[in-house]
């Protein structure tokens, strides 16, 4: 569905069997491009998004059915854009381990090259609202895909990731803690109020990696944000046996 193709993974046998009944469904044969289908709107003809249903059949007699639709991006608002260009964004990056905090930047930073006109304000929503935010942290307030390629490759070369980034080692965790416990209540509210008022980022930034809540929702405001195909979690591999 990604690619918009079609493959054929049946043997000429069993295609031969389905065209036999002439039940109205048309068997792919190689690989070919898969059209959609037009419909039509008020505002004129429009294509209807690809669709594929997903069978699964168990050896007991269970059947599992999935129906999957692509997404397809809306369509941008230029005048959006235009406003929100050049605004500074806080890229937010967490991992479990120091280790797959540094496995996370790497494919951002290769993510970052080769998607360089990837939105900035999206990518920040996304991190900042649609991702789970873990113990060891990295954030960077930049402007463009640019200047986050760079920050990226500097943490990486810097090693920066390795060393007490943002709450990772455990003095800045119990350090944190009680900066957590302090700020607390209308305190961590009038803060956060007076941050986001001014929208400080990078102060709101570094309470983030201080393990601090970040209400990041009201720096997104009500905008809609696209989805994007990021990197997903670098999870550990590691092999279990069972005796």
């Amino acid at each position: 569905m990604t690619s918009q193709e079609l493959a054929s993974p049946l043997s000429d046998e069993a295609i031969a069997s389905i065209l036999e009944r002439d039940c109205g469904i048309y068997v792919s044969r190689r690989l070919m491009d898969w059209l959609p289908h037009g419909a039509d709107s008020a505002s004129g003809p429009a294509h209807l998004p690809r669709r594929a249903l997903i069978n699964t059949f168990g050896a007991g007699g269970s059947c599992v059915s999935m129906v999957v639709e692509e997404y397809a991006s809306p369509e941008p608002d230029r005048d959006e854009e235009a406003r929100l260009k050049g605004r500074e964004e806080a890229i937010l990056l967490s991992a479990h381990t120091a280790e797959q905090l540094r496995a996370i930047t790497e494919q951002f930073l290769g993510y970052a090259r080769r998607n360089h006109d990837t939105p900035l304000g999206d990518l920040a929503d996304i991190l900042q609202l649609r991702r789970t935010h873990m113990r060891y942290r990295w954030a960077a307030i930049v402007r463009t895909i640019d200047e986050l390629i760079e920050k990226l490759r500097d943490a990486l070369e810097q090693e920066v990731l390795d060393h007490g980034v943002g709450y990772s080692s455990q003095d800045s965790f119990d350090t944190a803690s009680r900066l957590k416990r302090i700020i607390s209540g209308n305190l961590a509210r009038k803060v956060s109020e007076n941050l986001m008022e001014n929208r400080d980022l990078a102060g709101l930034a570094g309470l983030w990696q201080m393990g601090i809540d970040v209400p990041w929702a009201q720096v997104s405001g009500e905008r809609r944000v696209a989805r994007l195909s990021l990197p997903s979690y670098p999870f550990a591999r590691k092999s279990l046996s069972f005796a």
